[in-house]
């Protein structure tokens, strides 16, 4: 329709010599092209569509695998029952990059020093709350907070007069490294604690979460000097 009646339209108004007439085919070759350009962009749609298939996305695929793998990782327990602290691997290795703090004989003592934060009873104390350690010595500091309420661990005094090599948090862990102001343990967490003492004396201990010092959850870290 469009390729014949166009140009026998656009002769037939070139051979009109009356203004009405002329008008209507005016009109008449308007209302043609309007009509011929939906034709054509239709027809281009079409042979588009024909040219081109629909691409099938794979992204459910993948976000299927990605869910499913999650999933198995999850299921995975974080460490074994019968072993709560799960990072007895690294400790072997930070151990044997600082033997030379560990000491011979009687001169430090066993590095692993166990702090609860709370107990199940939800009682507010640190377990003990008197940690002593040695100055000069290697010292994985394991904390772990068996209650069911948030508990800190807030020593600033003697945060600041240690070397620390590493606090471990979550299973697999994650890596902290600088200074520590602050430990914060949410109900059944744990974390390791990777230090040295470098100054002697006695710090102060105590959880600052709401109401916890002033009942009672406090204590102190005693720093004996390193026997010559």
């Amino acid at each position: 329709t469009c390729i014949v009646g166009l140009p026998a339209l656009m002769v037939m108004l070139s051979s009109s010599s009356k203004p009405l007439l002329r008008f209507l085919f005016v009109l008449a070759v308007c209302l043609l092209i309007a009509v011929c350009r939906r034709q054509f962009e239709n027809l281009g749609r079409s042979s588009t569509s024909f040219a081109q298939p629909p691409l099938v996305s794979r992204r459910p695929a993948a976000g299927a695998a990605a869910a499913a793998a999650v999933g198995a990782l999850l299921q995975e327990p974080a460490w074994a029952d019968d072993n709560p602290w799960p990072y007895d691997v690294s400790r072997a290795k930070i151990a044997k990059k600082l033997g030379p703090f560990a000491g011979q004989g009687q001169a430090c003592p066993d590095p692993l020093v166990k702090i609860s934060l709370g107990d199940s009873g939800d009682a507010l104390r640190f377990i003990p709350d008197r940690i002593n350690l040695v100055q000069g010595c290697y010292t994985e500091l394991a904390l772990t907070n068996p209650s069911s309420m948030e508990h800190n661990f807030v020593a600033p005094d003697f945060s600041k007069s240690v070397y620390t090599t590493v606090v471990l948090a979550g299973s697999p862990p994650a890596e902290l490294k600088g200074q520590v102001t602050e430990l914060e343990l949410k109900p059944g967490a744990s974390l390791a604690w990777f230090l040295v003492p470098i100054k002697a004396g006695e710090f102060e201990l105590k959880c600052t979460v709401k109401g916890h010092t002033e009942g009672g959850m406090v204590g102190k870290v005693v720093v004996a000097p390193r026997a010559a």
